[in-house]
């Protein structure tokens, strides 16, 4: 792991050195990193167009690989749709999709909570439901969680 991040530390400082990606007030937030999950986070697309060559030219120098297909873009936005855009990594563009899961947590276009609350509750109504079944105890039926 130590030497993925001397790997990765260079190329996450260069993107935030760039001024490409999202702020909040002066911290940069554009390029959040946990292990080998990088996201980044951008205004506009050209901006993130922008970052991503940057790590597409940082992969090709050390001869680092991107799975382009377990990748995708998505647009935030509060209109009902999402504008299209064609992020592209060298010759390859990213699928566009309307929501994602980033370490866990499942974000939508629209920034609503209904596919994250609904992600939940059935996550608590399988644990509910393991549960009730190492210990039936009365009144603990999963169904009642509606």
């Amino acid at each position: 792991m130590f030497l993925y991040l001397v790997y990765v530390n260079d190329l996450l400082n260069d993107i935030e050195r760039s001024g490409c990606g999202s702020k909040v007030m002066s911290f940069c937030c554009g390029n959040p990193a946990l292990a080998d999950d990088i996201s980044l986070l951008a205004l506009t697309p050209v901006h993130l167009q922008k970052m991503v060559n940057f790590v597409y030219d940082y992969c090709q120098h050390w001869n680092v690989s991107v799975k382009v297909d377990k990748s995708s873009v998505t647009v935030f936005t509060k209109g009902r749709s999402q504008p299209e855009v064609n992020i592209r990594y060298g010759n390859r563009s990213f699928i566009q999709t309307d929501s994602f899961m980033h370490l866990g947590i499942v974000y939508s276009y629209n920034l609503k909570d209904k596919d994250r609350i609904s992600q939940l509750l059935q996550k608590a109504k399988n644990a509910l439901f393991l549960m009730s079944a190492q210990c039936p105890c009365p009144g603990s039926k999963p169904e009642s969680l509606s």
